[in-house]
């Protein structure tokens, strides 16, 4: 199994005699070579005492796992020796195979945990060459590896940063979905009642049909109130008696013929 270095840069590394962190890894340092893992140098925790440019072996680690590496103790601390090759002066070395083939730029290099020695040649993010230790050269100014050197592919795993990154963002997204379904039940309902405030509106704003004054309609009112006139029955006409005949007296000549 293969290690990346640059991803050691930043982990924490903690004692197992007594649970404290000790610090942070700063930078990750290989042999004059360059080709075999060494150690890294430790940036000082706030409650740990390391002295200066504290160092830590890989023959003293225990355990180098995604978030920590362990040591036995605090006494695993020593001091930087001299004459090692720094990967951060590596990384972006132009990389060509003995055969003359320019094959890219150094981004990262991995080595087998239990050996520490270089595996892979990582060339950007998805591309590994597998390499030949005793052919490779970490010169000053190429990286140098066997002649027809395969190239894969290989994705580069997710360091803690870009995890904690990419939760970060898909906890951001899902909040914002959840605002903008809210804001959006939030218009409806503004809009609902824009829509009922506006439609009484309209009805205040018809004009409405003219009615008679205050005075008719109290005329009107008053003549409803007063009673119907009552109207005189006939009296039903005596029996023997002829109705609508002239009942006047006869005068003059015809009052005379009348009498003979």
């Amino acid at each position: 199994m293969s290690l990346s270095l640059k991803q050691l840069k930043g982990r924490w590394v903690a004692s197992l005699a007594d649970g404290r962190i000790l610090g942070s890894v700063q930078g990750v340092f290989l042999d004059p070579a360059g080709i075999r893992l060494k150690g890294v140098s430790l940036k000082p925790g706030r409650f740990a005492d390391t002295g200066e440019d504290p160092w830590i072996s890989v023959e003293t680690i225990r355990k180098i796992g995604f978030d920590l590496i362990y040591l036995p103790d605090e006494k695993s601390i020593q001091s930087q020796p001299a004459g090692l090759r720094a990967l951060d002066d590596l990384l972006g070395k132009p990389i060509s195979s003995k055969d003359g083939q320019s094959l890219g730029t150094l981004a990262d290099i991995e080595v087998d945990n239990k050996h520490w020695g270089t595996a892979h040649l990582r060339i950007g993010a998805d591309l590994v060459l597998d390499v030949d230790q005793d052919e490779l050269v970490m010169g000053e100014d190429l990286i140098l590896v066997q002649a027809q050197v395969k190239t894969r592919k290989k994705s580069m795993p997710p360091s803690r940063q870009e995890l904690i990154y990419s939760n970060l963002r898909e906890e951001f997204l899902k909040q914002t979905s959840r605002a903008v379904q809210h804001g959006e039940a939030l218009v409806k309902q503004t809009s609902r009642a824009m829509r009922r405030i506006l439609q009484g509106s309209e009805a205040e704003l018809k004009p409405r049909p003219a009615g008679p004054s205050p005075a008719t309609a109290r005329s009107q009112s008053s003549e409803k109130k007063k009673p119907a006139p009552r109207t005189r029955k006939k009296a039903p006409a005596r029996p023997g008696k002829k109705t609508g005949a002239n009942t006047s007296r006869p005068t003059g000549k015809a009052a005379s013929k009348k009498r003979k």
